[in-house]
């Protein structure tokens, strides 16, 4: 999309992007009450999804900390026992 600053010549309705290419037509009130539910709705989700993204990286620092765990132990395990002939 690109965006540039404009002046309207009809200021009793303006199209607003409801999403996937299509428009509705609002009057300038009704377009700033949507656009700002849905900056709230988008701000919402992306404290939701920074938080599943921050459990997601504790997650995998677990699992890489016990890999390295159990790739420790099998090194001592085919380190430790020597066979004796």
């Amino acid at each position: 999309s690109l965006y540039v600053k404009g002046f309207l010549a009809d200021s009793e309705s303006v199209l607003c992007d409801i999403g996937t290419g299509y428009f509705v037509e609002k009057t300038p009130k009704e377009a700033d009450e949507y656009l700002k539910r849905k900056v709230s709705y988008l701000e919402e989700n992306c404290v939701r999804i920074e938080a599943q993204i921050a459990q997601k990286r504790k997650d995998i620092d677990m699992i890489g900390n016990v890999m390295q765990a159990k790739a420790a132990q099998m090194q001592s395990q085919q380190a430790g026992p020597a066979k004796s002939e």
